[in-house]
């Protein structure tokens, strides 16, 4: 049986891949929200039916999903990803769209909702990190997170909360710290990396893409990290990059208070997976291949 599969975000980068992914799946009908076209990201979309909506506006999308009755329903979009809005008050108008997608429970069509979390929602911890960890809202954007995730929890049963560490991969934004790297060393410009011996948890987007179609053809419910669950420092990401060490510095008066690393066991013994890509080659082939926007 066909299932329809309603993503918003559909021009991010995370929203495009999913497009993509779930595109290829010959049990599934995609379509794709968006308020805001990227070209670059358009030829990944080609089996998409894409419909600009305006999430903010409850009456067309409550007219939008009785139209089309999704089963699933994924949410990538968010407003004020980038650093710079992490303590802006724009972050509060992503609760609007989360209280106006909950409203839709009603309507007793969607079967499955999908959400993003984040990393950033944990309390700070040089361990690796599991879903049982203290939450602490650090920033706006944090804090919106918690309190997105809580109202869900409240509200519905036949959700997934997925909260995120790093992810990367092709037509990623140019802003974040892999693109940075491999854009600083093809131009041949300085990039110094302030924090160099943190370790990081990187997923590559074509892993995540994979594990997502698992929970939803599996229906797993419930809370999880989304995460390679390996280590890497910024540093060594630079190495594999940077081989001659002429354009990445590093600060290296700088002491390290906290890691990024998740503990992804909990999802993968749900779906019985494991994760197969490895850093060094996908690295590679992103600076001889990848776009970034």
């Amino acid at each position: 049986m066909i299932k329809k599969i309603l993503i918003t975000g559909c021009y991010g980068f995370i929203g495009s891949h999913l497009c993509n992914k779930f595109s290829f799946e010959n049990n599934f009908d995609v379509i794709g929200i968006y308020s805001k076209k990227k070209k670059q990201r358009s030829n990944i979309l080609d089996g998409t039916i894409k419909i600009k909506l305006n999430l903010f506006d409850y009456n067309k999308l409550q007219h939008t999903i009785k139209k089309l009755k999704p089963d699933i329903l994924i949410h990538t979009s968010w407003i004020g990803v980038s650093k710079k809005y992490s303590d802006s008050e724009i972050q509060k108008k992503n609760g609007i769209i989360i209280d106006n997608i909950l409203k839709l429970k009603k309507l007793n069509i969607i079967k499955h909702y999908l959400f993003f979390g984040s990393q950033i929602e944990y309390k700070r911890s040089l361990k690796k990190i599991t879903e049982r960890h203290k939450l602490e809202a650090t920033t706006l954007y944090s804090e919106e997170k918690i309190k997105s995730y809580n109202k869900i929890k409240k509200k519905i049963n036949n959700f997934t909360w997925l909260r995120l560490f790093d992810v990367f991969g092709n037509y990623d934004s140019k802003n974040w710290i892999i693109p940075k790297i491999i854009r600083a060393v093809k131009e041949r410009k300085i990039l110094k990396i302030r924090q160099p011996y943190i370790y990081w948890d990187f997923l590559y987007i074509d892993e995540l893409t994979e594990i997502i179609r698992l929970i939803i053809v599996k229906k797993i419910y419930g809370t999880y990290n989304l995460c390679s669950g390996k280590k890497i420092k910024l540093i060594s990401i630079a190495k594999i990059i940077d081989k001659t060490n002429s354009y990445i510095t590093y600060n290296k008066n700088y002491k390290k208070n906290y890691n990024l690393i998740g503990d992804n066991t909990k999802i993968l013994k749900k779906i019985n997976y494991r994760i197969k890509s490895e850093y060094k080659k996908n690295l590679i082939y992103l600076y001889k291949n990848a776009q970034f926007l």
